[in-house]
């Protein structure tokens, strides 16, 4: 299991207010802070609180992420 693989691991067994937290921060660190298209709504945080709940461990963080990075900040893929 690679690092991040353990990160992601740890993360899941966080309740799913926590994974968001730690989502919120995550994005706090990979998006510029002077950018304001990255603020999710409340209709966003649904979705995303939605996968973390019927996560079943089957994901990978890039997964998780990417499809999530390309619909709402598109801009900010790799």
């Amino acid at each position: 299991m690679t690092k991040l693989q353990s990160i992601v691991a740890e993360i899941k067994t966080l309740p799913v207010e926590e994974q968001l937290a730690v989502f919120s921060e995550f994005t706090h660190l990979v998006v510029p802070v002077e950018d304001d298209i990255f603020q999710f709504t409340e209709e966003e945080l649904a979705e995303i609180r939605d996968i973390l709940e019927n996560d079943k461990g089957a994901y990978t963080m890039d997964e998780v992420f990417t499809p999530l990075l390309e619909k709402y900040a598109p801009h900010h893929t790799a």
